[in-house]
């Protein structure tokens, strides 16, 4: 039984007052109003002229700065284009996803877009272009677009089945406040993204400065890393740590015992604790032992499909519980006393990241061995200054990680608003 004020259609119930539509049936009454980009071949785009949308600048509700190509005047002329104004809105017919789009932002050149972008000029009098983009960008039209498009390794939707896809629409009035309620949203979400970038930016600074410079020297010396204090060392890893390869089990052996460090956990964690590790492995408790993983090991990704990832590193910092690591990891166990949270910086840093990747060898694969590890040399301070220079730089990556938090705080907040603003479960009257 339908509630109260709503009514069942064929796309589901929706409010009362509101309508099913296509985007045929909101495009505006101009030619080409719901249409395809161009056609441009390589040989016409260039380094300035009229600017060249791509299916990549393309996001989900807002353009991605990239990749900037231009075609001439006379190309413009030649191929017939068909030019493209800010407001417009913008919709990929390639995944991923199929069926994302943008409104069109100012430019200061004449614009046009590319053959695998549907460009539409809503009628301004029945649809809100804002509101459009959420409905656009919303899961349900997306699956929708998804499910219409054909092909395998490059999904696409025709611009036909683009156009007859079923979506609610209130009245104009109501989406233009459901748009300024979501804008909001995204007004919140964009100011705190601008934060992140800005303490990333602020962070690398400092790891660069204090890894460098230390902190309050006055007396430096040239060194194969460059100018570093005078009271610093340049070592060998191979006088620092002990370097170890990891457990190779068989597949039954996997998802249940010991928790067991791979690759993941050294590239998707700030830190490694026993509790963040995923992976189980289910060896003897004297294999345990022999592959055990202690506080301020350092683990390096061993093996990668890529020159620049080969060799990322991370530390365990878990005093209450040891874990042991895989075969594609390497531990490295001190051989003499560091602070383990300043070494995990330590191999972050690019004199030292290319240091890495230049001793790894492959062809379709890269890989990096104990051996090469040896020989990679880093700064070393004392002891009391990695201390001073960890709790720096631990300080901004806590900061970066408040931000990140109230990043996803928002995002969550922003999903359930979209789902029962634009589905009419929540009306924009009752909405405080």
């Amino acid at each position: 039984m339908v509630a109260e004020g709503y009514k069942d259609t064929e796309i589901g119930v929706i409010p009362v007052g509101w309508d099913v539509h296509t985007i045929e049936t909101i495009k505006s009454n101009l030619n080409k109003s719901f249409t395809d980009g161009d056609w441009v071949e390589a040989i016409h785009i260039k380094n300035d002229g009229i600017r060249l949308i791509q299916t990549g600048n393309i996001g989900i509700g807002n353009f991605i700065e990239k990749n900037k190509k231009f075609i001439s005047d006379e190309s413009f002329e030649e191929l017939n284009c068909y030019e493209i104004i800010e407001g417009d809105i913008l919709i990929c017919r390639l995944a991923d996803p199929v069926g994302r789009c943008c409104v069109v932002p100012k430019f200061n050149t004449r614009i046009i877009t590319s053959v695998d972008v549907a460009i539409l000029k809503n009628n301004s009098d029945i649809s809100d272009k804002r509101y459009l983009t959420y409905i656009f960008n919303n899961k349900d039209f997306l699956e929708t677009a998804d499910n219409l498009a054909s092909g395998t390794t490059r999904r696409r939707i025709s611009r036909k089945n683009l156009g007859k896809i079923q979506f609610p629409l209130p009245p104009l009035k109501e989406q233009e406040k459901i748009a300024d309620i979501l804008s909001t949203a995204d007004a919140k979400i964009d100011a705190v993204v601008l934060q992140i970038e800005k303490a990333e930016i602020l962070k690398k600074g400092l790891l660069q400065k204090l890894l460098s410079e230390g902190i309050g020297h006055t007396e430096f010396k040239h060194s194969e890393l460059g100018k570093i204090p005078a009271s610093w060392e340049v070592v060998e890893l191979a006088k620092l740590l002990s370097f170890k390869n990891g457990v190779n089990a068989s597949k039954e052996q996997y998802g249940k015992g010991y928790r067991f460090i791979n690759v993941l956990d050294i590239i998707n964690n700030l830190t490694i604790r026993h509790d963040d590790i995923i992976g189980l492995v289910d060896i003897e408790e004297k294999e345990f032992e022999l592959y055990e993983v202690k506080y301020g090991d350092i683990l390096f990704q061993r093996s990668s499909e890529t020159k620049e990832e080969v060799g990322q590193s991370n530390v365990y910092l878990d005093k209450e519980q040891s874990a042991t690591f895989g075969g594609f990891v390497i531990k490295g166990t001190a051989k003499q006393e560091y602070n383990p949270v300043f070494m995990n910086y330590l191999f972050k840093i690019p004199a030292i990241r290319k240091q890495i990747t230049s001793k790894s060898g492959g062809s379709t694969r890269y890989n990096i061995g104990q051996n090469s590890l040896n020989q990679v040399v880093v700064q070393f301070p004392p002891l009391e200054e990695q201390k001073q220079i960890a709790d720096i730089l631990s300080t901004a990556d806590e900061k970066l990680e408040v931000l990140r938090a109230k990043k996803e705080k928002y995002e969550t907040l922003k999903k359930g608003l979209l789902q029962k603003l634009l589905s009419g479960e929540v009306r924009v009257d009752n909405f405080i």
